[in-house]
């Protein structure tokens, strides 16, 4: 049964994938100043130069023979060549993706391994001294822009006390590095983007959920009858409560899948980390289509691998699911 719906489900981003890339090439289609302003450019003056370049470009043929062939080449791993780097725009994003990947794996494992179990000791103590600590602090991170985070935090432990550096991601000119002495560089480099940008906010709006969710859980009646039949709390909380509280947090976990890839662009244009982010927004202010289109159909198709991840693993928590 799982296997037929994960088939069906892989069916159905077919048609998604395809509306998600004629909506994107139609967006950039539409962009003030259009594909030919960027591909010609402003010092080309006389106009049988732009019509050759345009004819050479295919910029002069209908908009629907144009998307196709673009389509074309997007199925054969073509996604064009950036017009800024002069490089192909696949091989860019695939450059990218190992920094972003050390960025934002270790901020979302430490958001989940602090947020449950401080979320169910919030759930548990309702109203008590650590479960008003704790959604102060979750309702301040949540309200506080990254951005102001990240300049508040290089102020102070960057240019202020000089514990972390303020940008990049290695420090160069290391003498003599060792293993250990790269790890924890990149860990230092890591702490502002990785850990107070991501992190807190990661970690505030998934207590949040869990918080809730717990609540809600522990006032069902099969919660009130386990204990009724005398089982220990410990069981009815960590067996019975805990696991079905986490189905909600599920879905926001699988939210979270398309920043994997993409990382988080203010994190990584604060601390100058060279990931997805940082490459998406240096693609859009300097009009690179090809290379901003390639990044928009990676977050469309992480989206979807989230959303059906999501699904499949509500199954697993809650044997009452099935999927016929």
């Amino acid at each position: 049964m799982l296997r037929g719906y994960i088939a069906r489900r892989l069916l159905m981003t077919v048609p998604m994938l395809l509306l998600i890339s004629f909506l994107t090439f139609s967006m950039m289609h539409l962009a003030p100043g259009g594909l030919s302003a960027v591909f010609i450019g402003a010092r080309v003056r006389l106009e049988e130069d732009r019509i050759a370049i345009m004819r050479h470009y295919g910029l002069d043929q209908p908009f629907h023979i144009r998307y196709f062939r673009w389509l074309g080449r997007v199925l054969e791993g073509d996604f064009g060549y950036s017009l800024r780097f002069r490089r192909p725009a696949l091989d860019m994003i695939v450059e990218r993706i190992p920094a972003t990947l050390q960025l934002t794996i270790p901020s979302i494992l430490v958001s989940v391994a602090v947020a449950i179990p401080v979320g169910v000791l919030s759930a548990l103590r309702q109203y008590s001294v650590a479960d008003n600590l704790a959604t102060v602090g979750a309702f301040l991170f949540v309200s506080t822009p990254s951005f102001f985070l990240g300049i508040v935090a290089i102020l102070i432990f960057s240019v202020g006390l000089g514990w972390l550096p303020i940008s990049g991601m290695s420090t160069f000119g290391l003498r003599d590095p060792t293993t250990l002495t790269l790890i924890v560089d990149r860990l230092r480099h890591l702490v502002i983007p990785g850990g107070i940008v991501l992190g807190l906010g990661y970690t505030a709006g998934l207590l949040r959920y869990v918080r809730g969710s717990m609540l809600d859980v522990l006032r069902q009646e099969y919660i009130r009858t386990a204990r009724a039949k005398g089982l220990s709390e410990r069981v009815v909380i960590y067996k019975h409560a805990l696991r079905n509280s986490l189905l909600p947090v599920v879905t926001i976990l699988g939210m979270w899948v398309p920043y994997i890839l993409g990382g988080s662009m203010i994190a990584e244009v604060i601390s100058a980390w060279p990931g997805m982010g940082r490459l998406a927004v240096d693609a859009v202010f300097g009009r690179d289509y090809p290379l901003v289109m390639g990044t928009l159909l990676l977050a469309a198709s992480m989206t979807l691998v989230g959303n059906l991840l999501a699904d499949v693993s509500y199954s697993l928590l809650d044997p009452r699911i099935r999927y016929e």
